[in-house]
């Protein structure tokens, strides 16, 4: 896939999630206000200040395959730029990683449900469902090049092991 010019992908990814992922926040880190000390004002600092550090370094960002490793890379970099801010907002590390964990899981869970209700349309048996829904997932937003893995059936199931991750190795870098 040809880059997005940077200008362009800041304004495309801003223009996409900036309202969803402000819902969200509020939603979910307004509710942790009495143990974290947050407000709405200060809720709206942090998310500017994260916007901010991820159009400083989405700069960094590699070309990706396809547009589904595109939007989890600009995710990454705009979490890593959470991070960064809760930290200097003078969270411990901890309570800033189980508040980016609240949010990417609401994020995650509530996508993969919407997905698997849509791949239940065409199967109705269990184990072909989430054959389907998994390779329709690591086709779209986890694929090679970008992303390795190996995929099997054991027990009565399957595996998924993954061998190179963008995301991690992002967070490698940067966070440790």
């Amino acid at each position: 896939m040809k880059p997005f010019p940077v200008n362009f992908q800041l304004i495309l990814f801003k223009f996409l999630f900036l309202h969803y992922l402000r819902r969200l926040t509020g939603r979910l880190w307004l509710s942790d206000q009495s143990e974290l000390g947050f407000s709405k004002k200060g809720l709206d600092l942090i998310l500017k200040q994260s916007w901010d550090k991820y159009s400083r370094s989405i700069f960094e960002l590699d070309k990706q395959a396809n547009l589904g490793n595109w939007m989890v890379m600009n995710f990454a970099h705009l979490t890593l730029g959470a991070f960064q801010v809760l930290i200097e907002q003078g969270l411990s590390e901890q309570d800033a990683i189980n508040l980016i964990y609240k949010l990417t899981w609401e994020i995650t869970s509530t996508w993969t449900k919407r997905a698997k209700r849509f791949s239940g349309v065409f199967f109705r048996e269990p184990k072909r469902e989430l054959d389907y829904f998994v390779d329709l997932v690591m086709k779209t937003f986890f694929s090679p090049p970008a992303y390795r893995f190996v995929t099997g059936e054991i027990n009565n199931g399957f595996f998924l092991n993954v061998k190179r991750c963008p995301v991690a190795e992002l967070m490698d870098t940067k966070v440790n």
